[in-house]
C-alpha cells in the first residue's frame, strides 16, 4: 500500500516537473450496462445472528463513468506513463445484502502504463494497451435507508484501445476491485424493549467491470 501511495504522489509530482511538453490529457466516457457485477458476503460478529449469513452478487443495470488520463512521461510516441482516473456512478443492486438500498460510486486513482493506440498523441498504432493499478474510494447502496457498504481498496485495470469504422477511439476496460474486508455497525430499535442496539457486521466485497469507452478529444 505505501509503494502504491509513494508512486502515485510522484507520478503527481512529475506532473508540474519541466517536462512540459511530455504531458497530454485525454477524456472520454464510459458505459457499463448490465456488466458491473459485485461479489459481496456478510458474516454478523454476534453468533446469535450466525444464521442470517449470505453471500450475493450485485448486478449494475447501468453505470457511467468519466475517462480522464494524464501523460506524466512519454518514453516514446507509443509508450508512455499516465496518472489515470474513472469516477463512476451506477446503479448497483443487491436483493438481500442491501434491499433497500441502490446506487453505488468509485472513484479510482491509477498509475497507469500505455503502449500502442492513445498513449500519446503522435502514435501511428490501431491498437493500444493501457494497464493501471491504484487505489479506490468506493461505496455500495448510497441511496436508502440502510447505511452505505463503504469498500475502498486496491484496483486494477486493463485497457483495449482501437479505432472503430468511423475512425473514433474507444477502449474495451475490465476493472478489478481486489478483495476487502469492511466492518460496519447497524443501529435497530428493539420495540419490546424500547432500546436501540447495535449490531456489528464484516462485508467481504470484491468487484468487476466491462467498460465501453469513447474517448472525445482523441
Amino acid at each position: 500500500m505505501k509503494l502504491i501511495s509513494g508512486l502515485l504522489l510522484s507520478l503527481l509530482a512529475l506532473t508540474f516537473s519541466t517536462q512540459s511538453n511530455a504531458q497530454k490529457f485525454m477524456i472520454g466516457y464510459g458505459a457499463s450496462v448490465y456488466t458491473d457485477f459485485a461479489f459481496a458476503s456478510i458474516e454478523s460478529t454476534d453468533p446469535a445472528l450466525a444464521e442470517s449469513d449470505l453471500s450475493e452478487v450485485g448486478v449494475s443495470l447501468a453505470t457511467l463513468s468519466l475517462e480522464a488520463k494524464y501523460n506524466v512521461y512519454e518514453l516514446n510516441s507509443e509508450l508512455a506513463v499516465a496518472v489515470a482516473s474513472s469516477p463512476a456512478l451506477g446503479l448497483m443492486m443487491f436483493e438481500d445484502l442491501t434491499p433497500d438500498n441502490f446506487g453505488h460510486y468509485r472513484i479510482p486513482i491509477m498509475a497507469q502504463l500505455d503502449w500502442g493506440s492513445l498513449s500519446t498523441f503522435e502514435s501511428l498504432k490501431d491498437f493500444g494497451v493501457g494497464l493501471g493499478i491504484g487505489y479506490q474510494f468506493a461505496s455500495y447502496g448510497i441511496f436508502g435507508e440502510q447505511p452505505a457498504i463503504n469498500a475502498n481498496g486496491m484496483v486494477a485495470r486493463l485497457g483495449f484501445r482501437y479505432f472503430s469504422r468511423n475512425n473514433a477511439a474507444r477502449e474495451i476496460a475490465i476493472k478489478y476491485e481486489f478483495p476487502r474486508e469492511v466492518e460496519q455497525e447497524y443501529e435497530t430499535f428493539d420495540f419490546n424493549t424500547n432500546e436501540v442496539t447495535t449490531e456489528s457486521f464484516t462485508y467481504d466485497l470484491s468487484a468487476v467491470s466491462l467498460s465501453f469507452i469513447l474517448y472525445f478529444n482523441y
